[in-house]
């Protein structure tokens, strides 16, 4: 059996209102090559109802109770065919119906990470934040930089690296991509296009768990990068975030886009 070039990964818990919005997104890709795990931690909601119901035949539905979506996405990666693993949590959106296929051109197999640009918007569907990518040089020290949703993995590379760490419920991610780029050289491509729409409104965007966030950051930091260094890192990574809410380049073309890939 031929195995798909990518593997998207959808993790859910009471997503009602946005999981149709996210599978539409895929299901309507111009690139055909992929499935779809979606993997839903029992919903007290009809979130699983509407996946099972959903038009697809590139869906693998199950569902594992979980603790946090990180524990999810250790459940979901076990169940990973593709050669490439795209994630895309529920309320999330690919940028284009072309999204995929532009990752196609610009990826082999000898690549371990993709990485790419994406933007955030809330509610009321509207982009509050552009998250471009301005480094060159990747390393340990700066890798803090790239978004972990809009980074494609080399399913190879995913394997070696193991689980997220679950005794981070919120900053996990920042501990895998620090690991990443800690234990090796890492063939990586920046492409500067955007890979998806991420709405506001999860653990690690909510002003209700911010200083759980806070905390589990410097934690992350401290161990990676020492007393000395690991608060100017911290500081650096604030800024940066800061800048990306400041500097709306193209808002209205974004708007428009968010508009279009909902419709669909």
């Amino acid at each position: 059996m031929t195995k798909p070039y990518f593997s998207i990964v959808t993790t859910t818990k009471n997503c009602q209102s946005t999981i149709i919005e996210t599978l539409n997104s895929v299901k309507i890709q111009t690139f055909e090559d992929y499935e779809h795990i979606v993997i839903d931690s029992f919903s007290d909601d009809k979130t699983f109802e509407l996946i099972e119901n959903f038009n697809s035949n590139k869906i693998f539905k199950k569902q594992i109770r979980d603790n946090s979506c990180f524990e999810g996405l250790n459940n979901a990666y076990k169940f990973v065919n593709g050669k490439f693993i795209v994630l895309l949590h529920s309320g999330d959106l690919l940028y284009s119906p072309q999204t995929l296929e532009k990752v196609k051109k610009n990826i082999d197999e000898k690549t371990d990470l993709l990485i790419c640009n994406c933007i955030y918007y809330n509610k009321l569907d509207k982009i509050k934040r552009i998250w471009e990518i301005n480094t060159n040089n990747l390393n340990l020290k700066n890798c803090y930089t790239i978004p972990h949703t809009a980074t494609v993995m080399n399913t190879k590379l995913v394997k070696e690296i193991g689980d997220y760490k679950l005794d981070f419920k919120i900053a996990s991610d920042t501990e895998y991509i620090l690991r990443i780029f800690k234990n090796r050289q890492i063939n990586y491509i920046l492409l500067a296009d955007f890979l998806c729409f991420m709405k506001l409104g999860g653990m690690s965007t909510s002003s209700k768990f911010v200083f759980k966030k806070v905390k589990e950051d410097l934690d992350i930091y401290l161990e990676y990068f020492g007393k000395i260094k690991f608060m100017i890192i911290y500081l650096k990574k604030i800024f940066i975030k800061f800048r990306q809410y400041r500097k709306l380049k193209d808002k209205e073309i974004h708007n428009k886009n968010l508009l279009l890939i909902k419709k669909n």
